[in-house]
């Protein structure tokens, strides 16, 4: 008797893990038949441009910072903390509550026709039919 449950529920494992590897495998062969869009040199582009970017910038910071008087220095230590925080807390709070606002009161057809418009692309890009109740 046990020995019969042990297959039985061996073979459901089979079978679910054939189904879903199946669809994985068939959605890897879709993405890799399509071919690479740009050589994969291209990934690491823009890391070498924001570091470069970043160093270049620090390199003339320093260079600017460096020919003030110890009083011009404060000040422009200062500015640059100022302009820092309004950006970090102000600006970018109140882009994100504007936007939030726009998309829900003001645009709220706009975004209830996007948010459809990527469901039914997703119900179009997956495949087979899963009963979740089946499975748990």
């Amino acid at each position: 008797m046990k020995q019969r449950a042990l297959q039985g529920i061996s073979g459901m494992k089979g079978a679910l893990l054939d189904a879903l590897g199946g669809r994985v495998q068939s959605a890897k062969k879709r993405s890799l038949s399509k071919g690479p869009i740009m050589p994969p040199v291209m990934m690491v582009l823009p890391y070498l441009m924001s570091i470069l970017t970043f160093f270049i910038t620090s390199y003339f910071l320093l260079l600017y910072g460096l020919s003030f008087t110890p009083e011009m220095e404060a000040e422009w230590l200062d500015s640059v903390a100022v302009g820092l925080v309004q950006e970090l807390i102000l600006q970018q709070f109140l882009k994100i509550t504007l936007l939030g606002f726009l998309q829900a009161v003001i645009l709220p057809s706009t975004f209830t026709a996007m948010v459809m418009w990527a469901g039914k692309a997703a119900e179009l890009s997956f495949e087979g039919d899963m009963d979740v109740d089946a499975v748990a």
